[in-house]
């Protein structure tokens, strides 16, 4: 896999890359008051549509979390929300946090008027986040090649036709 991913990798490489700041920069201040010029050049990544974002919600929210080193729901559905132009409602994000807390994911401390999250085992959490999002990459790459190679076999036909 290391090597398609490599491959992959190069393939594209000539491409412009899209920076991507810290996640300090990304997420702002730790109480989830992140300003849009904190937030990717203002922009975030305001092109990801909900199906994306939900099918990715658990990796997402646990990759949140620990950037945080912990964090209440509330601030999770504003990260989601400023990185993704996403507006998940609570009745989306809570249930998927009660199940990373079911499965044994993430630990929830509760306070007076919030609970807060943090990871159960950040490494062994955070490495299963890794294999995932390496599995989400080569789908993508190989996506992205397939759909090279077709737009490179359909301009010889178009130029044909003209």
């Amino acid at each position: 896999m290391n090597r398609l991913l490599a491959e992959l990798l190069a393939e594209i490489e000539g491409e412009d890359p899209v920076p991507v700041p810290e996640a300090e920069t990304l997420l702002g201040s730790t109480d989830g008051t992140a300003t849009d010029e904190q937030t990717l050049g203002g922009e975030g990544l305001h092109e990801v549509r909900d199906e994306v974002v939900l099918v990715c919600l658990d990796e997402i929210l646990l990759l949140l979390i620990a950037s945080r080193e912990g964090a209440c729901g509330k601030q999770l559905l504003g990260d989601v929300q400023r990185l993704f132009g996403t507006e998940l409602s609570p009745g989306t994000v809570y249930p998927h946090l009660n199940d990373l807390a079911e499965e044994g994911a993430v630990e929830v401390n509760e306070l007076t008027r919030r609970k807060m999250y943090t990871l159960a085992e950040p490494r062994a959490e955070l490495a299963a986040v890794d294999r995932r999002v390496n599995r989400l990459l080569v789908f993508a790459l190989l996506v992205k090649r397939l759909s090279v190679a077709s737009a490179d076999r359909a301009a010889p036909e178009a130029v044909g036709r003209e």
